[in-house]
């Protein structure tokens, strides 16, 4: 059983407002009274709905990893081609000018 009056005075001695205290109180007598406590079968079940949420959320986030991913190397491919693209026309640009420079 819950004793109220030792838990109102602790809080009263404690230095929280007898008007708090005993509201502290009175909710800790309805939840002893009407609470209706979890159960281990309560807590696993629980458990294994946060672990199904979990799983759907990881297989969302890998599925949105890929597909960055994929987009990521296309960009780097297109980066790498430019670059490439740059190069070969600054070469040519180069080799004209070396050309018309000895011709």
């Amino acid at each position: 059983m819950l004793d109220t009056l030792a838990i109102a005075r602790e809080l009263k001695d404690a230095g929280v407002e007898p008007k708090q205290a005993d509201a502290i109180t009175r909710v800790f007598r309805q939840a002893a009274e009407h609470g209706d406590p979890a159960t281990r079968a309560d807590l696993e079940a629980h458990r294994a709905e946060v672990r199904s949420e979990f799983e759907a959320h990881r297989a969302e986030v890998r599925a949105d990893l890929a597909a960055i991913e994929v987009r990521l190397i296309k960009w780097m491919i297109g980066i790498a081609l430019t670059a490439t693209g740059i190069i070969v026309a600054a070469g040519t640009a180069f080799a004209a000018a070396i050309l018309r420079t000895l011709g």
